[in-house]
């Protein structure tokens, strides 16, 4: 067959492409107009692809252009393909916020530096294309997408998820792969072509016009491929016999076309492809390596002719990712390991990472040297936070070595950067495939300990439960310190599993083993771990807390571990006081943004919205809750998510926001249902309580409650603090229940008076003013309970006993006496945003004689989480790119979001904005 031109070859390749053309000439018009977008091109190989981002490449006018392609050979090679696709845009990197400077630099290896977090090089590679279309619109041309390595495709996507309001348009090729990457982001399905522009693309393909009957059955065997239809247009005989009963697979039937032409070959040119297809396209590289085989690259100038490629610029073009499938495949085994190891010792020694990839290609058997240089390419990928290619290098490298233990730990080390990269799936196996290898104790627990530690996050709480005890009990004889630390996150396995029983064990084993621990860092995991699940047990830990928390006001780093972020704010959210270690809470936030560690804020998130929703700061609890929620579906935390979605439905419970409550509570039980999570059941049953209470329905509130009740008994989770009692005896006495409300509320006082804090001490002597018929006693109760309040920052809890007092004074004739509790208890519900509670207190005010003023929904009733979190920053004094930076956003994408804020809230100013937060608790 004539060889095609490439301009001639790739207008065939859009024949029928017509309606692909039109969406991505819309994107790219977009795209100019300051409208971000992205399209996946998703099909199998040959369908036209490429032919569709070279059309669009050429369309681009006056746009920048960044194109980058995927490759089998670098696709082991940690950040390639961002390299190739960012490296035009590098000059632009100091003007980055500097955190992510740093990790885009240390991960391009342009310079030393930490490890960056996972998502850190995603972030500042969002940064650097929105900076570089600050001076003129950017088109963004990705092919072979699968064949990205994994860290280049995970900040792609990151990118891609984000860009909003950016003068950005992205075009992604991608085959449908067994793990594809990029299906959550909008997608065309190229499919096969229809029979008519399989007739016109035929009828250009070969000089005598075929038949219709021709075009049929060539449509019916390549499924409508493109280029299976170019290729196969000269081989219409053998076509005419294939039987109709055994349709060809399109890249199956191309394959073999290639392989006929490369068998056609003489062997020096077949040898020459070889050496071309190993050395990634690389002539100069390719005829180095040839000289070791004794080849030329030379005969490569017949496969040209052939229009197999295309030499240009030092390079050999494929013409399609198939030709290279099909020189590799038709190559014997001998020949490809011959190959790999000339082009290995014709690599730069400055290019040591691909020289050992070919090396371990060409090993056969166990080669511990090759091992070991794969070990330590390995550590650097891991060290520039490149944990996905980092996996294949200690597979590799573990494949390759003789000694057990050595291959054991390599396994190890690779499920645990498979952990990290996100794969925990492939982590398990990994483990699975280590234990059956060894039998050294360090190992095993090292082993039961990674387990424990994905099963706390993203499986079955139980089971992590169980690997971490089994973990601590295997190293308490080698390493105490690594025991605590296991027997911690223990604790916090029976925290989420509300397992007070085994929480109280793995307490009682920290205490024997803190004596023999010299760690600071260990004696305060120590001693929050004991006071934790004593308290939930109901028990006296509060001592163990207020060392803890103590040691971490005056030294906050010593328990600086971003894989465990939330330990040194636990103390403070459990002792729920007004002055200790408050400050902890926003330091550590902070930090961890400071980090660009995204993978360890829906955690922390979620802890620090749990504490917000407990103080004044509903607004600022609605953003972090649903922060978290977010980050934890997007990094694959499940536990996180059930916790975040839960917390989240309670507060908008009380907020009156009945659909999003009873939505996100559903989610949250189905959750906690599949991963073993009471406690986030627990929460999103004390949601449905507070939703029925707020809107009025006493009988539904006293069902949830008791539901509640009874679930915390069973299981034994004994803390005060979790129990619904206060509510349950409101929703008694509205339903006409007094004796039982009163039982409840004299249970509940003796139980709070056990634990002798004053949070629950106050929501215990509210409960006891709704049950007493004495006023005097009643108010007594209150006074006290006012007090009381006066010790912990919670202000609903505190809003909710002045409602009570004043409704109370009310009933018995004191209008004026009740007037002051009433007007502060509305002023409290306004600003947190309790509606209901706000019209409970404005109906009893408007009872006392004096009209009260209604106020309109807070801000946040309006926004969405994303433009609520936004409007808080800039508000707060942020700028706009601090925002973005925190929240991992392009700034024309906070500016966007902001423009909605203004609408929404009838404001045009950051003036204007700070007032409106400031009407709020921050």
């Amino acid at each position: 067959m004539t060889p095609l031109v490439p301009d001639a070859y790739y207008r065939r390749m859009l024949l029928g492409r017509e309606p692909e053309q039109q969406r991505i000439a819309e994107l790219v018009a977009g795209a100019r107009l300051g409208q971000s977008g992205v399209l996946v091109l998703h099909g199998e190989a040959g369908i036209g692809k490429t032919a569709l981002l070279d059309d669009t490449a050429s369309r681009a006018g006056d746009m920048a252009v960044l194109r980058a392609a995927g490759t089998d050979a670098e696709s082991a090679l940690a950040f390639s393909g961002l390299h190739q696709l960012l490296r035009p845009a590098l000059h632009l990197l100091d003007r980055l916020p500097a955190p992510q400077a740093d990790a885009l630099a240390v991960a391009l290896m342009l310079r030393a530096g930490a490890t960056p977090e996972r998502f850190a090089v995603g972030a500042a590679t969002l940064s650097l294309l929105s900076r570089h279309a600050e001076d003129r619109p950017l088109l963004i041309l990705v092919d072979d997408a699968h064949l990205l390595d994994p860290p280049s495709a995970d900040a792609l996507r990151f990118v891609a998820r984000r860009l909003l309001a950016d003068p950005v348009a992205i075009v992604i090729s991608t085959r449908p792969e067994a793990e594809a990457r990029f299906t959550d982001l909008p997608t065309v399905h190229l499919g096969g072509l229809t029979l008519a522009a399989t007739s016109a693309l035929l009828s250009q393909s070969v000089a005598i016009p075929a038949t219709a009957e021709d075009a049929a059955h060539l449509h019916r065997v390549t499924l409508g491929s493109p280029l299976a239809i170019v290729e196969l247009a000269g081989e219409l005989d053998r076509i005419r016999d294939t039987p109709d009963e055994l349709p060809m697979p399109v890249t199956e039937t191309v394959a073999a076309v290639f392989g006929r032409r490369v068998t056609a070959l003489d062997d020096a040119t077949r040898l020459a492809l070889l050496l071309a297809v190993v050395a990634d396209g690389d002539l100069g590289l390719a005829s180095r390596a040839a000289s070791a085989t004794g080849a030329s690259i030379a005969s490569i100038a017949a496969a040209e002719s052939a229009g197999l490629l295309k030499v240009s610029a030092g390079r050999a073009e494929f013409r399609h990712p198939l030709v290279r499938s099909a020189i590799y495949r038709g190559a014997d085994p001998q020949s490809r390991r011959e190959v790999h190891r000339a082009v290995a010792q014709a690599l730069p020694a400055a290019a040591q990472a691909r020289r050992v990839w070919h090396l371990s290609e060409a090993a056969i058997g166990a080669d511990d040297d090759v091992a070991d240089q794969l070990a330590a390419v390995a550590e650097t990928y891991c060290a520039r936070g490149a944990y996905g290619v980092a996996v294949r290098a200690l597979v590799r490298s573990a494949e390759l070595t003789n000694d057990d233990a050595l291959r054991c730990g390599r396994l190890v080390a690779a499920a645990e950067a498979a952990w990290f990269s996100g794969q925990s799936a492939r982590a398990g196996d990994l483990l699975v495939d280590a234990e059956t290898i060894t039998d050294d104790a360090r190992r095993l627990t090292d082993i039961a300990a990674l387990r424990g530690t994905i099963a706390l996050r993203t499986g079955s709480l139980r089971d992590a439960r169980d690997l971490l005890v089994d973990a601590a009990r295997r190293a308490e004889s080698v390493d105490p310190q690594v025991a605590v630390a296991l027997l911690g996150d223990a604790v916090t396995a029976c925290f989420c599993l509300c397992d007070t029983a085994s929480g109280l064990v793995a307490a009682d084993r920290i205490e024997a083993l803190l004596p023999s621990c010299t760690a600071a860092s260990t004696q305060v995991r120590g001693e929050l771990s004991i006071g934790i699940a004593r308290i939930l047990a109901g028990e006296d830990g509060l001592g163990w807390l207020r060392s803890a928390v103590t040691t971490l006001s005056e030294t906050p780093s010593v328990l600086d571990d971003p894989r465990r972020p939330d330990w040194p704010i636990l103390g403070t959210l459990f002792l729920r006081e007004s002055a200790v270690g408050r400050d902890l809470v926003t330091r550590v936030v902070q930090d961890r943004r400071d980090r660009i560690a995204l993978g360890s804020l829906p955690n922390l998130l979620f802890h620090v919205a749990r504490d917000e929703a407990t103080t004044d700061k509903w607004q600022s609890a609605l953003a972090d809750y649903g922060e978290s929620a977010a980050l934890a579906r997007e990094t694959g935390q499940t536990t996180d998510l059930a916790a975040a979605l839960a917390g989240l439905a309670w507060l908008q419970a009380r907020m009156g926001r009945a659909d999003e409550c009873l939505a996100n509570a559903a989610e949250a039980q189905a959750l906690a249902k599949r991963n073993h999570m009471a406690l986030a059941e627990i929460w999103a049953q004390y949601a449905l309580g507070d939703l029925a209470l707020a809107t009025g329905d006493a009988a539904a509130a006293c069902r949830h409650y008791e539901e509640l009740s009874m679930m915390l008994s069973d299981i034994g989770f004994r803390d005060v603090d979790v129990s619904p009692a206060p509510e349950l005896v409101e929703a008694c006495v509205r339903s006409g229940r007094e004796d039982t409300a009163e039982a409840i509320a004299r249970d509940y006082l003796r139980r709070a008076e056990e634990k002798c804090q004053p949070w629950a001490l106050a929501r215990a002597h509210r409960a006891m003013a709704l049950v007493n018929p004495t006023s005097v006693v009643r108010a007594r109760h209150l006074d006290e309970a006012l007090r009381l309040h006066d010790l912990n920052p919670d202000t609903f809890e505190a809003a909710r006993t002045r409602l009570v007092f004043g409704s109370s004074l009310r009933r018995a004739k004191q209008r004026v006496a009740a007037r002051p509790h009433l007007r502060r208890a509305l002023e409290d519900f306004q600003r947190l945003g309790a509606r209901p509670w706000a019209e409970l207190a404005a109906t009893e005010l408007d009872a006392t004689g004096e009209r009260a003023r209604r106020s309109a929904d807070g801000y946040s009733a309006h926004l969405t989480p994303q433009e609520l979190r936004i409007a808080q920053m800039l508000g707060d004094g942020a700028t706009t790119k601090e925002a973005a930076a925190a929240l991992f956003l392009s700034p024309k994408t906070v500016e966007y979001h902001l423009r909605h804020v203004y609408q929404k809230l009838g404001i045009r100013s950051r003036d204007e904005l700070r007032t409106v937060i400031a009407t709020q608790p921050r």
